[in-house]
């Protein structure tokens, strides 16, 4: 029974690896319009540059801020075309996409949904504003262009709508409650879709990054220990103490260090499912992706072991009095 479960694991990560590094055709684009939101930096910005250099055809960036907008502008041709957008409110998806409509009347291509962002930090100590503000961007967000959208993507033969989830939706760690319960969102929300879409011949790619060299996730090092300790509910503090606190980020911040691919491999990815006549429906990215996806097979308890094993010699204050 156990081979039996051991070749199943084996075959499953082998087929994983095999989609995402099998070449596709290419389409023929010329003519045609993408949008890629999450352009102010990281592979929104990267991906939105190289698809303006590499193809005759129309790039819609969508930036959350006016500076991104106005950096695009000064750098891109004119068929790069900068769009202020925030996924979080309704009348700023409006004005993009009447301004997507308005110049691409005969539809979109593709839709690259890339704008994201990270909140780490553990469930008891990460608040409700964090939570909120995670979904509406990673969830929300994506679900609402998407659906504004829709219409547009009916025009084209062959479009898609290209997902930005995260090996954090395939495995989730301890301290990333909010940002792994997203992707994991995202990975049902694209499956959903890729089902309601398929007979319109509107195609659903998930793209699932692993840890990578980007601001993203430098943001959960942004604060300093004792910035993450001010904020700090007393019960938890006196539950973790402050060792616990320092010694957890410092294990975190060498581990997104030592792991962390070339975001160009995302990025290179993502132009590849744009530009493929028929994208997989999944694509996993990054050195570090086979031992999450892995992860995602084994049983619970070998999974929790493993993980427990990243942060050994690491115990809260409050379980070390018990002791």
């Amino acid at each position: 029974m156990w081979l039996l479960i051991i070749a199943i694991i084996v075959a499953a990560i082998v087929y994983d690896y095999y989609i995402t590094h099998q070449p596709y055709p290419s389409a023929e684009l010329k003519g045609k319009s993408v949008l890629i939101t999450g352009c102010d930096t990281g592979f929104g910005r990267m991906t939105a540059q190289k698809l303006d250099t590499e193809g005759d055809f129309q790039v819609f960036a969508a930036c959350l801020t006016q500076k991104g907008v106005d950096e695009l502008k000064e750098s891109g041709s004119p068929n790069l075309v900068p769009v202020l957008l925030d996924v979080t409110s309704e009348s700023s998806i409006k004005a993009a996409v009447e301004i997507i409509n308005e110049k691409s009347p005969d539809g979109l291509w593709a839709i690259v949904n890339n704008a994201g962002l990270l909140r780490g930090g553990l469930l008891e100590t990460t608040t409700y504003q964090d939570w909120k503000l995670t979904f509406e961007v990673n969830v929300f967000g994506m679900a609402m262009i998407t659906k504004a959208l829709i219409p547009s993507l009916r025009k084209v033969k062959n479009s898609r709508v290209v997902n930005i989830s995260s090996i954090a939706g395939r495995t989730a760690m301890a301290a990333t409650s909010a940002y792994s319960a997203s992707k994991f969102a995202v990975q049902a929300l694209s499956d959903s879709l890729r089902r309601e879409l398929h007979d319109w011949g509107i195609q659903v790619v998930i793209i699932q990054p692993g840890i990578m060299k980007t601001p993203l996730y430098d943001t959960p090092f942004e604060k300093t220990v004792d910035q993450l300790w001010d904020q700090y509910p007393e019960d938890a503090k006196e539950a973790y103490g402050k060792e616990f606190v320092a010694k957890s980020f410092q294990k975190s911040k060498d581990l997104v260090t030592k792991i962390a691919g070339d975001p160009n491999q995302v990025v290179d990815a993502l132009c590849s499912v744009v530009k493929a006549k028929t994208p997989p429906h999944r694509k996993s990215v990054g050195k570090d992706a086979p031992f999450w996806i892995l992860l995602s097979f084994l049983p619970s308890s070998v999974g929790d072991f493993i993980l427990k094993s990243l942060n050994k010699g690491n115990v809260p204050l409050g379980l070390q009095k018990k002791k």
